[in-house]
């Protein structure tokens, strides 16, 4: 079952909802709530059976924008001169767009059949201005100055006690898509939200009252719109990361270094740190494939406690790329 969630944000988040970090709330809840050998027989399921996909969390409304190879400086130029304006302020609109990381649904839904990132690029440049006023409205981030006390003089450090976080405040919800393997896995996935990530908050600094979120199943989503006929790539709606890399995959993507930090009960005792994981982000786009096997794809070997998983499972939906 492919299904999608609406996320409502309750206060400031100083975690961004990444699909990794959901999963591993997801795996500190059932752990919790169910007991440890209910989270061991979960994370065996993977070797065989996936029981769980997740995506990252975005914007309501958005998608991931399809991680395609760059236009080349020719492509570049002939659109430069298709426009109406001078060249120098069309480079300026296009370096506006450059780093745009989302797209609206409604815009995936027109290039799905046929995508190119000469198509994405023109879309987004007639959406640039929409886009900035909605991200004004959307999205506020707040930074928030700190003092180091000395605990021996109860003062301020004189040098470096001064420190600063950022609070990411979201005026609108966000949505989040899983894929259950059935009935009983969907319960267990919305038991954990409502019993545990609701009660507790999510991410760093959850119990000073941030990430405080709620989460309701999307009834009016229909899984048809991601449908795409006789499509040739795959896109990751989630990080990725595996364990090893499948046969014959070709991919475009871009890469970020996870830090990853455990959270539970190593959150307060012993070693809380991961291995660094390089990782493709949202958007990543695998070629000539119709499926991607994830068997045994959980990362091992990530941490000191040969227990810990790290999850970077790709949840894909399909996607026809021009070939030019």
């Amino acid at each position: 079952m492919f299904l999608r969630y609406r996320i409502k944000i309750l206060s400031s988040l100083r975690t961004y909802p990444q699909a990794d970090t959901i999963f591993g709330h997801i795996c500190w809840g059932m752990r919790y709530l169910k007991g440890e050998e209910c989270l061991k027989d979960f994370l065996n399921q993977y070797e065989d059976d996936v029981p769980l996909l997740i995506s990252d969390a975005f914007p309501e409304g958005y998608l991931p924008r399809p991680l395609l190879p760059p236009l080349k400086h020719k492509e570049i130029d002939n659109m430069a001169r298709e426009s109406s304006e001078s060249k120098f302020e069309f480079m300026k609109r296009l370096k506006g767009i450059k780093k745009e990381k989302w797209i609206p649904v409604s815009l995936w839904e027109k290039i799905k059949p046929e995508a190119s990132e000469k198509q994405i690029t023109t879309k987004l440049l007639e959406l640039l201005e929409l886009k900035e006023r909605e991200r004004e409205e959307k999205e506020k981030e707040e930074i928030t100055a700190h003092n180091t006390i000395n605990r021996n003089t109860n003062m301020t450090l004189e040098e470096g006690g001064l420190y600063f976080t950022t609070d990411t405040w979201l005026n609108e919800g966000m949505d989040i898509y899983v894929k259950v393997r059935d009935d009983n896995v969907k319960r267990l996935w919305e038991y954990i939200w409502k019993e545990y990530i609701e009660k507790t908050g999510f991410g760093k600094d959850k119990s000073t009252g941030k990430g405080e979120i709620r989460i309701d199943i999307d009834s009016s989503f229909d899984s048809d719109v991601f449908d795409v006929e006789d499509y040739n790539c795959l896109m990751s709606l989630s990080g990725v990361a595996f364990q090893s890399w499948p046969e014959n995959l070709n991919a475009s993507y871009k890469l970020h270094t996870k830090y990853g930090k455990l959270g539970g009960d190593f959150a307060i005792g012993g070693n809380p740190f991961k291995k660094p994981v390089i990782m493709m982000e949202p958007g990543a786009i695998f070629y000539d494939v119709k499926d991607i096997p994830l068997k045994d794809q959980l990362l091992k070997n990530i941490h000191t406690d040969s227990r810990i998983r790290h999850y970077g499972l790709p949840l894909t939906i399909a996607l026809r790329v021009r070939n030019e």
